[in-house]
């Protein structure tokens, strides 16, 4: 089983752990030295 949060539009199967909220990403990005991917769009 995967710790990592789905995506909140569509089934990715847990490609990716995601974060809706900016101050989250960020946050985490910042803790584990990584970049962040941000996705624009809207739910269909």
């Amino acid at each position: 089983m995967s710790n990592k949060r789905a995506h909140p539009h569509f089934k990715d199967r847990n490609s990716m752990d995601w974060c809706v909220e900016w101050s989250d990403a960020l946050g985490r990005a910042k803790a584990e030295g990584k970049w962040i991917l941000i996705e624009f769009g809207r739910a269909a």
